[in-house]
C-alpha cells in the first residue's frame, strides 16, 4: 500500500468515492465525474456481473446513479499526474 506523508489534506476530488483513498490508476465515471480507484471500479462492475443473466443489473454508479460500464469508467490522466506529485513515503521505510 502506498503510505501518503499528508493524506488527511488530499483533496476529496482525488480519493475513491467507495474506499475514500487516493485513487490508485484513477477511473472517472463520463457521467458525472465521479473518481474511483481502479481496484474499486473493477470490483463494483464485477458484483452484477456475478449475479449471472438470469438476475442481471445494470451496475450504477453510487454518486449519479448513472448505468457504468467498463466505456463509463474511463482512467484519467490529470488525477494521476497530481497525485503522483503527492509526498508519499519509501516503501522501505520500516526498515529504515
Amino acid at each position: 500500500p502506498i503510505l501518503y506523508l499528508d493524506e488527511e489534506n488530499i483533496s476529496k476530488k482525488l480519493k475513491c468515492i467507495i474506499c475514500l483513498a487516493p485513487a490508485i490508476n484513477p477511473r472517472v465515471h463520463r457521467g458525472c465525474n465521479t473518481v474511483f480507484c481502479e481496484l474499486c471500479a473493477h470490483e463494483l462492475l464485477l458484483s452484477s456481473a456475478s449475479l449471472g443473466e438470469d438476475q442481471a443489473q445494470t451496475t450504477c454508479c453510487p454518486t449519479c446513479r448513472q448505468e457504468c460500464s467498463g466505456d463509463s469508467l474511463q482512467p484519467n490522466d490529470l488525477i494521476k499526474k497530481l497525485l503522483d506529485e503527492v509526498s508519499v513515503y519509501c516503501s522501505n521505510k520500516a526498515n529504515g
